[in-house]
């Protein structure tokens, strides 16, 4: 299993930051990045609540980041996203951006569509 990590740019400033793993087949992808998120051990109860599954967005699979909104809310938190596709597995973050969830669509369609050589 490859890793290799990568910085985003946006006019000279780093914007964002990226992990990609590889493995053999789109199982161990997803149990690479189950076992990253269990790793931190945070108790289960707060891992659930911290983490949720998306299906209609980028990726094979994809789980994004959580927060409590002051009232007692969880809202999505989209400056974290992790997703799968085919057996990459790319998790984003940002401390400068609300949303990274562009950077994760264009990350996705290259992955999906690879430019070929000439």
């Amino acid at each position: 299993m490859s890793c290799s990590d990568f910085l985003i740019f946006s006019n000279n400033q780093i914007i964002a930051t990226g992990r990609l793993f590889e493995s053999p087949t789109f199982n161990e992808a997803r149990t690479k990045l189950i076992l990253e998120l269990v790793d931190n051990n945070m108790p289960v109860r707060l891992l659930s609540e911290t983490y949720k599954i998306r299906t209609n967005n980028v990726g094979d699979f994809n789980i994004i980041r959580t927060r409590h909104n002051g009232i007692n809310e969880r809202i999505e938190d989209l400056s974290w996203i992790y997703f799968i596709r085919g057996t990459k597995v790319i998790s984003l973050r940002s401390k400068n951006i609300a949303d990274v969830q562009p950077i994760a669509e264009v990350l996705d369609a290259l992955l999906k569509n690879p430019p070929t050589s000439q």
